[in-house]
């Protein structure tokens, strides 16, 4: 094997284990540690800056060993010393953003401070971790004699690296399983330097010994594309008449009630065993009241079907047809396995589909009489490169329309939410009435409920109801209080679809965050890097622009086909295979850096920032997909192929892709602009960093 050859696949290696490493800390950070579920987009940036910093320094003295023993130190804060189990709590405190289980914890300031702190720590550890795997890169394309050649290897190490993680995720697989791949990986390249290689393999024991999590017998722990799930039995202690007993004083009659089902940590459902449910919460409860206001019951649409309560009320209220909708699979096996009233054995009236709620009303030509959005509150993002959570586009105002379309005429939405703060509550009221022009009816029942439908028919719906169902009515005023505690609340839609920001400003967690990212950078630039890290102002914005592109494709495109873990993994890919098919147009056609290919890009992306996606939602899919990707996916080409014009002129290639990754930063701070102006003026903002470039277009490393 020559010597170039050699280099190459180390380089391929090297890229491969950097994007594998990445993805696995963003999702492994964003379930252990509850606060990364709500700010993932930060994980990402401290491995893209300890990555940028590294490639720009491959002479710096910082061993891949390093990266090991981080590993270790990550293993134990997170499974053991719990060191972050607060710090979702005190970003909670603004209000201004909503953290589920947060909002009405007080905590010292000092306390608070204490957090903060934390969370800086966390950020160096990732920025060092990541710097460390820089180094190694860029040693290997340093000064290589073919940059574009160099660059596509790279660029295709880190796309099966996606790949290899995608399908660890499909295959439901644990940590534990991540960490052993991961360090095999890193062991590989700590073999270089034979005399820290035994305290490699020392950090490599600590980090599987405490990842390794024994749990209690009776609970059970699963890792879906999407989240961490936690199952527990819930017992009840009867008595002989079969009253819940108050206290172990009796002789208890010790029955399994259902299960307890936790995501990252925070409770989301119940497996409850609605046999029972009566007699513990009278003839209606929150399960079954949606099926009792509407006659006949032929389709029915439950959106956030989760382990199947919903549909097992339905089938027990006499539903003919049911279309059950959960995004995650692994929560739709669950509810198949352990639920008590078994909704998800084959049925010929169920029908469950795993997709996103949005995509499928989108896609599904069926007429309901009844459509149940049920408790979709999800507390987790919906891709490490967007500010957007999984189930934001599911409670816009084009989403209700959505499914104001697919009503039967004396058809009728039903909404179930649970929330701590009355912005959401009012938010949600206001979203429904803009989409069915006219206020939807209000109330409370251990969460809030919210029915909209064909006006004459809402008219009558209370008048209708059984007089059993008055009392259950009557929490109207209880709402209505709710939701006047918010005062003005500005409606979500699909460019702003923000559900838990109270309005448009970056919140203040966001702010604080950033600060805290700001000095610690700071402190690294200044004490470990002092006037070593060069890094060139072209190759800087080219990736602050970029970035913010793609963040605005990935939240797009997600609109238009859902927010599943396959079509972010599979978005991801395309922009890199652009990339790769960018640098062989360069490197076949031989293009130089002029002002046509600038303002070809930014015909681009003004056409893919004025053409309303919307318009695209009718289209068969197929045909949605080749627009959507012509009209998105064209800009990140030509973009693509400025860079790889730069980059193949650039004499220190390790600078111009470290300085690349630290633009990213710049990008991914910049991303929090859609909090303010919304989702598609972010191309706006990269099409100025394009200008950036494009001036300096000539001040190559």
């Amino acid at each position: 094997m020559s010597e170039a050859t050699h280099r190459d696949i180390k380089l391929f290696l090297i890229s491969f284990t950097l994007l594998f490493l990445e993805v696995m800390c963003i999702r492994w950070l964003s379930t252990e540690i509850r606060i990364f579920a709500y700010f993932q987009n930060f994980v990402l940036i401290g491995c893209f800056l300890g990555f940028g910093i590294g490639c720009s320094l491959p002479r710096l003295k910082i061993p891949i060993t390093l990266t090991i023993l981080l590993f270790a130190l990550f293993a134990i804060f997170t499974g053991y010393l719990q060191l972050f189990e607060k710090g979702s709590q005190v970003l909670g405190l603004f209000h201004d953003y909503h953290i589920v289980q947060t909002a009405a914890k007080e905590i010292p300031f000092l306390e608070s401070s204490r957090h903060f702190v934390i969370i800086g720590f966390l950020f160096l550890l990732i920025v060092f971790m990541f710097m460390a795997v820089g180094i190694v890169l860029g040693r290997y394309i340093s000064d290589h004699p073919r940059p574009l050649w160099a660059y596509s290897v790279n660029v295709f190490g880190s796309l099966l690296g996606i790949w290899a993680y995608t399908l660890l995720c499909y295959l439901d697989t644990t940590p534990f399983i991540w960490f052993i791949i991961s360090l095999v990986l890193l062991l590989y390249f700590a073999w270089e330097d034979r005399s820290r290689f035994g305290l490699a393999i020392l950090g490599a024991l600590i980090a599987l010994l405490f990842i390794w999590q024994t749990l209690p017998a009776e609970q059970k722990v699963w890792w879906s594309p999407y989240q961490k799930l936690t199952l527990s039995p819930v017992y009840l202690d009867l008595d002989d008449q079969g009253n819940i007993l108050p206290t172990s004083g009796q002789q208890p009659r010790r029955v399994l009630y259902g299960y307890n089902l936790t995501a990252n940590q925070t409770h989301i459902q119940f497996l409850e065993n609605l046999t029972v449910y009566p007699q513990f919460y009278g003839q209606y409860h929150r399960y079954n009241l949606a099926f009792q206001l509407v006659q006949p019951l032929d389709n029915i649409l439950i959106l956030g079907a989760g382990c199947g309560n919903d549909v097992a009320a339905a089938l027990t209220s006499g539903a003919k047809h049911i279309d059950a909708v959960e995004i995650d699979p692994l929560i739709v096996e669950i509810g198949r396995k352990y639920h008590p009233n078994k909704p998800y054995q084959p049925n010929p009236r169920v029908n469950v589909v795993v997709d996103d709620a949005r995509s499928f009303l989108k896609k599904t030509t069926r007429s309901y009489d009844l459509i149940c959005f049920s408790l979709l509150d999800a507390h987790t993002m919906s891709s490490g490169f967007t500010n957007i959570r999984l189930d934001d586009y599911v409670y816009t105002i084009q989403a209700f329309q959505e499914a104001r379309r697919l009503l039967k005429p004396h058809g009728l939405v039903v909404m179930r939410f649970w929330t701590e703060q009355s912005f959401i509550a009012q938010r949600l009221f206001n979203n429904l009435a803009a989409a069915f022009e006219e206020p939807p009816y209000a109330f409370w029942m251990n969460s809030m409920f919210y029915i909209a439908g064909n006006p004459d028919w809402q008219h009558t719906i209370v008048a209708k109801a059984e007089p059993g169902l008055a009392p259950i009515f009557s929490g109207k005023q209880r709402a209505v209080s709710f939701m006047n505690e918010a005062g003005i609340t500005p409606s979500t839609t699909d460019d702003w679809p923000y559900l838990y920001l109270r309005k448009r400003q970056i919140p203040m967690s966001y702010v604080l965050i950033i600060l805290v990212l700001m000095l610690t950078t700071f402190l690294i630039v200044r004490t470990v890097v002092p006037g070593k890290l060069v890094f060139n102002t072209h190759f800087f914005f080219l990736g602050a622009a970029f970035l913010l592109i793609e963040v605005q494709n990935i939240s797009r495109i997600s609109l238009l086909f859902g927010s599943t873990w396959i079509v972010n993994s599979v978005i991801i890919s395309i922009i890199l295979i652009m990339i790769l098919f960018a640098n062989a147009a360069v490197a076949r056609f031989k293009f130089k850096s002029t002002p046509a290919l600038y303002i070809l890009l930014g015909i681009l992306i003004l056409i893919a920032y004025f053409l309303p996606l919307g318009m695209l939602l009718k289209l068969p899919s197929i045909i949605r997909g080749a627009l959507a990707g012509i009209v998105l996916c064209l800009p990140l080409f030509a973009a693509g192929i400025i860079f790889a014009v730069s980059f193949r002129q650039c004499r220190n290639l390790n600078i111009a892709l470290g300085s690349n990754m630290i633009g990213t930063v710049l990008g991914g701070v910049c991303s929090c602009l859609s909090f303010i102006v919304g989702v598609s003026a972010l191309s706006i903002v990269g099409l100025l960093f394009y200008g950036i470039t494009y001036l300096t277009r000539d001040r190559l490393c």
